[in-house]
């Protein structure tokens, strides 16, 4: 008899967890409820707090696209990314302290004549 057999592997139900967006207390799920994720910041964790997707007055269909449609959906647990790196100022923090590139090169092309 293997081990495994005659144990429970499923986990108990979990009550969501109530999580503070935009200054009003929502249940939510988790991002890593169901998926394994890797440094993520709170609006991935909880997409439910991000705002702003759809529109409150209808659109003419003349102008709607693809994009706009797509657009409109808020985003799910499902839809967005597992982890997150970040990228670091440590290049735009060297340009700053040492200065912008200048052309210092001979300068051989012909002016354009503007008569």
């Amino acid at each position: 008899m293997l081990e495994s057999e005659g144990k429970n592997d499923t986990k108990p139900n979990e009550v969501p967890e109530m999580v503070e967006c935009n200054g009003n207390l929502e249940i939510c799920e988790k991002t890593s409820d169901c998926y394994k994720t890797v440094n993520l910041p709170k609006q991935f964790e909880y997409p439910v707090c991000l705002k702003g997707y759809g529109r409150k007055e209808p659109v003419n269909p003349q102008f709607m696209t693809t994009s706009s449609e797509y657009g409109s959906i808020p985003p799910s647990i499902h839809t967005v990314p597992q982890c997150f790196y970040p990228k670091t100022l440590q290049f735009t923090k060297n340009l700053r302290n040492a200065g912008m590139y200048r052309n210092r090169s001979l300068n051989t092309a012909l002016d354009k004549s503007y008569v």
